[in-house]
């Protein structure tokens, strides 16, 4: 599963950052939802469950673990709903806080912290697991 879930995560990386033409196609057979926002998504989820630990150390390592699958995989709709749209494109001309350049900076700020969570959970607790093994 690890590995499966860190190429899949690699394939999505290299995917959003070559800005393939395929990033634009349609799925679902919806104009509104290109396929980069679903690359974008599946690849926080892949990193997610990357991270995700199958034998804990803690409750709070299992909680921590489930909260940012969770979160991943409720990125997309969050999104939607600070952008307006499954494109994820804010405007200045916005009044409304929902598209404006306000909502950008929170757009950017939960992107990050989805990004960075399960990462940083990760090493925190192998952090905590390699000085249990030092204190033996």
């Amino acid at each position: 599963m690890r590995w499966s879930s860190l190429l899949l995560f690699i394939g999505c990386v290299i995917l959003l950052l070559s800005g393939n033409e395929l990033l634009l196609i349609p799925v679902f057979g919806l104009s509104v939802f290109p396929a980069g926002t679903l690359v974008a998504w599946l690849g926080f989820v892949f990193l997610a469950i990357l991270c995700f630990p199958f034998t804990p150390i803690f409750k709070l390592h299992q909680i921590s673990a489930y909260f940012a699958v969770f979160n991943a995989l409720i990125w997309g709709i969050v999104s939607y709903v600070f952008a307006g749209n499954w494109q994820f494109e804010f405007s200045n001309e916005s009044t409304d806080f929902i598209g404006s350049p306000e909502a950008f900076t929170w757009f950017k700020f939960y992107s990050l912290i989805t990004f960075l969570f399960p990462i940083f959970t990760t090493l925190v607790f192998k952090l905590i697991k390699l000085f249990k093994k030092i204190d033996r």
